[in-house]
């Protein structure tokens, strides 16, 4: 097998790879609390939970620490990772389930179930997100 075919096999594994690492570093953050995490993982992308979306550290920030302020302690699970790898140019869109439980409470409470859209561009070997939308499916009220 030549080094070009065996490097075209491995674009899907490492597109998979860095799809659930940037995923799970952004649920990570969101469960800590920690914007610098969530705004390293979203410093050029725009997100959206279903209405307008959101750019830019100062709109990040602020939509982020209302929800960290409302939301209380959580965990979020991430479930189904699918990745789709463009056959030409640089897109790899990664799309998973969720579900988010509060820890607010003994036993934790599941408060929301939904998808996840993350849309990524190649730079060099890495990519990096440029748009993430939160579809909830349900989410306690």
């Amino acid at each position: 097998m030549s080094s070009e075919r065996r490097a075209a096999g491995l674009r899907p594994v490492r597109a998979r790879h860095n799809v659930v690492n940037s995923l799970v570093r952004y649920l990570r953050a969101v469960d800590d609390h920690d914007m610098s995490g969530v705004l390293a993982e979203l410093r050029q992308a725009s997100v959206s939970f279903g209405g307008p979306e959101y750019r830019g550290v100062e709109e990040l920030t602020e939509v982020y620490r209302a929800a960290f302020t409302a939301g209380g302690r959580t965990r979020h699970l991430l479930h189904e990772v699918e990745v789709e790898v463009a056959a030409h140019g640089p897109g790899v869109v990664g799309r998973a389930a969720y579900q988010r439980w509060s820890l607010e409470t003994d036993p934790p409470v599941m408060t929301a179930l939904g998808r996840y859209h993350a849309v990524f561009v190649t730079e060099g070997d890495e990519l990096r997100l440029v748009r993430l939308r939160v579809d909830r499916d349900w989410q306690q009220h």
